[in-house]
């Protein structure tokens, strides 16, 4: 779990990411990735402490996208929904 709320980066700006919230709570559990140990070209959309809680990276014809929440819980988490969704129409 994550310490801090994770937070927007500046760099969405131009991307359906801007228009989310700039922070996310801390609803559900949560398993950020490092910063450092994205693949090549990835890019992180969230990130809090060094770990990145949503991130993409371009893969052959697609894109592989990582949401980092396990969406166990239904009440609070509206923002992470709205993200979920973001990540899939990329």
């Amino acid at each position: 779990d994550l310490h801090s709320f994770p937070t927007r980066r500046s760099s969405d700006l131009g991307t359906i990411f801007e228009y989310l919230p700039s922070r996310l709570g801390e609803d559900g559990l949560i398993y950020g990735c490092k910063l450092q140990s994205l693949p090549p070209g990835g890019k992180s959309f969230y990130d809090s402490l060094g770990d990145s809680v949503a991130w993409s990276v371009r893969y052959d014809f697609g894109m592989i996208t990582y949401v980092a929440n396990n969406y166990m819980s239904a009440f609070h988490m509206g923002d992470w929904h709205k993200l979920l969704r973001a990540a899939v129409s990329i």
